[in-house]
Formats: structure tokens, C-alpha cells, sequence
């Protein structure tokens, strides 16, 4: 887990990410955390184009995405701007961040330590 600092429409809150080379190509939001971001930051909430079902890492069903939000994100001083995160239900984490910026951002994860390099 690593601090993360979101940021829209002049406010920010510090967060914490968890890295998952495992998850598919999106970046996920946990609902409540949205709700709450929502209501402080009066950010929007975007309806997807289309439902998209969930699966879990044992394979059962979930809790359909249906929205997401857009915001900025900074982690060990590294932004992504105008950022999408799709709101997953009941997720375990503030947020995940998917593989794909991991290696736009060229980092190297030291789980061990903790550590970005």
C-alpha cells in the first residue's frame, strides 16, 4: 500500500493505493470512498456506456460496474491527470491501480520494502 494525493477542484485527500499487476486495464475506486468524494469535492459520477460484470480473483460473481469518476492522482510525485477510475463495490483497497500505468510510469515496485523506485 502506498499514500496516494487526489486532487479536483481545488481540494485534495491523501488515500491509499495498492499496485496490482494482476488487474485488468483499468483503475478501480472503492464506492464509498466515490460517495464521499463526491459529496466533499463535488466531483461527478459518469455512467458507463455499458454494464460491466465482475468476477473476483476466486471466480465468483460481483457487483456489476456501472460508473466512473475522473480526478487527479499523484503518488511519490509522479501525476496522472484527468485520471478515470471505475467504482467497484465492496473493493478491499482505497484504490488499485492497474499494470498499465506502472510501466507508463516506468516503476519498479519493491513489495518487500515498500518502496517505489
Amino acid at each position: 500500500m502506498f499514500p496516494c494525493t487526489i486532487t479536483k477542484n481545488g481540494m485534495s485527500t491523501t488515500l491509499q493505493a495498492l499496485f496490482n499487476t494482476r488487474a485488468a486495464s483499468y483503475m478501480y475506486i472503492d464506492h464509498v470512498i466515490t460517495k464521499a468524494l463526491v459529496r466533499t469535492f463535488g466531483m461527478d459520477i459518469h455512467p458507463l456506456p455499458n454494464t460491466v460484470p465482475v468476477h473476483s480473483y476466486n471466480g465468483t460473481q460481483g457487483v456489476p460496474i456501472t460508473h466512473y469518476i475522473i480526478l487527479n492522482l499523484t503518488i511519490e510525485g509522479r501525476t496522472c491527470r484527468n485520471c478515470p477510475l471505475v467504482v467497484l463495490d465492496s473493493l478491499s483497497q482505497d484504490i488499485i491501480i492497474r499494470h498499465n500505468l506502472i510501466h507508463h510510469w516506468r516503476l519498479k515496485l519493491n513489495i518487500s520494502n515498500y518502496l517505489l523506485e
